[in-house]
């Protein structure tokens, strides 16, 4: 029978895939066994690795022992030569509380990681596959989907975890062959914390049906998170080919394999909020349907005009901006809320024939173009209001801005954008439709006023 290769052998070949020739690691080390293992596992392969090696300890500050244990990993620290850092929760963060929840405690580390990180820098952390089954489990238990299932990933972001192919057992003998004792955190023997319960509860038994479940376990994180990849990168293909200004066209979002769509929708939902099963469903109905979901107070995920957007339904338009006529020139450039106009003049005179045989040529790029002699004196650059009526600049129709929009099929957001308009209330120029018929200018113009557009931001 073929023997089992070195599980450290592969803790050394994820360490090359994960950590480039020339990374400054930090090693997050509490003094335990795995994160112990971990730094002198580290330390033994820096020069093979080709890296800097330096660690980082986070007192929480929960125990009475921490601070025990801060200076035995500054101990080891300083035989091993390796630049020891330490961050104390306690004096550092304002919200400190004793009784803080898990999940407060981890977003605090890594937002300690971050000091650590950047080009160049990563913080290695200690996770390893008995992690890997226990979040896998856990994640079940309260409810997962794909993404869940996938459990601790390898790499996010500037953050690595090299030792997931190492079991808790594996890491402690580790510790033992270099000669070192670690800091047993006392917590891990309570079953206060559901993860708790899990490895001292849940593990066992399994390990009782097949020896391996933890490796089992990990296994099926591993291929639940490349299938969770591959539908992932189908989602993000699905989006880009639905894309358009108004936004996500429905047609081509139906046209999906259900589990794509479903993936989709989830990495629109998340720019806003958790992506539940619950909302992911209604999300989908929307986009068949045509209908729209309430996500948040200031989120709306609408499908009602074909096409896929989510606005603030209590947005308020931006405030308006008041321009002399006189004090345009050279290109400036205007923000109304996420748009952006710009305005030039330009003189033609000595160019008339020239610009106007290429007006002819460039309809598009003409009809962002203003005679400046027949401009009013004082523009004011600002959203629709009610009573604005526009003449199209090719159609030669004169209609309220409101008809037009519901011709266009614009969705509330996008009837927030801009034009120019007269302080009288005249509009010059629409946002993607031009400048109003009766100031385009002629074979006898003079001077130009050049508008360009452009939409900064997350179109949705």
């Amino acid at each position: 029978m073929k023997a089992e290769k070195d599980p450290w052998k592969k803790a050394l070949e994820s360490c090359r895939s994960l950590i480039p020739p020339g990374t400054r690691v930090t090693a997050a080390c509490s003094g335990g066994a795995d994160s112990l293992a971990l730094l002198l596992f580290l330390h033994t392969h820096a020069s093979e690795l080709e890296i800097s090696l330096e660690a980082l300890h986070i007192d929480h500050g929960f125990r009475p022992s921490s601070s025990r244990e801060a200076a035995y990993v500054r101990q080891v620290c300083g035989e091993l030569g390796v630049p020891f850092h330490l961050a104390e929760l306690r004096r550092e963060r304002e919200d400190w509380r004793e009784n803080a929840s898990e999940e407060w405690a981890r977003n605090a580390r890594y937002d300690i990681y971050r000091r650590f990180t950047g080009p160049g820098k990563v913080v290695a952390t200690a996770h390893t596959l008995s992690d890997q089954a226990e979040t896998l489990l856990l994640r079940m238990a309260r409810g997962t989907g794909l993404h869940g299932l996938g459990g601790i990933p390898a790499r996010s972001r500037d953050v690595v975890r090299p030792l997931l192919g190492i079991t808790r057992t594996q890491t402690e003998a580790y510790c033992r062959s270099q000669g070192r004792r670690w800091v047993e955190d006392e917590s891990n023997q309570t079953d206060r914390y559901a993860r708790n319960r899990i490895r001292h509860g849940v593990i066992p038994g399994l390990e009782t049906v097949n020896p391996r479940a933890q490796e089992a376990l990990a296994a099926l994180a591993l291929q639940m998170g490349e299938l969770d990849q591959y539908f992932g990168a189908k989602a993000r293909q699905l989006l880009a080919e639905a894309d358009t200004w108004e936004g996500y066209r429905c047609q081509v979002l139906n046209g999906a394999d259900l589990p794509i769509l479903k993936e989709a929708l989830r990495m629109v939902i998340r720019r806003y909020r958790d992506p539940n099963r619950e909302l992911v469903e209604a999300a989908c109905r929307a986009v068949a349907q045509g209908s729209a979901v309430q996500l948040t107070r200031h989120a709306l995920l609408d499908a009602r005009r074909g096409y896929l957007t989510v606005w603030d339904p209590q947005a308020r338009p931006p405030a308006p901006i008041t321009l002399n006529k006189e004090g345009l020139g050279e290109k400036q450039i205007f923000q109304l809320g996420e748009y952006q106009v710009g305005l030039e003049v330009i003189n033609c005179e000595k160019m008339q024939k020239v610009i106007w045989k290429d007006v002819f040529v460039h309809k598009k790029d003409y009809i962002f173009l203003a005679d400046y002699a027949k401009i009013p004196c004082n523009l004011v650059l600002r959203t629709r209001q009610p009573g604005d009526r526009f003449c199209h600049p090719v159609r030669g129709q004169t209609k309220s801005l409101k008809k037009w929009d519901n011709e266009l099929g614009l969705s509330p957001a996008r009837r927030l954008r801009p034009l120019l308009a007269g302080e009288e209330g005249t509009v010059v120029w629409l946002w993607d439709q031009g400048t109003a018929k009766e100031y385009l200018p002629g074979e006898q113009t003079g001077r130009l006023l050049v508008i360009t557009q452009e939409r900064k931001g997350e179109p949705r």
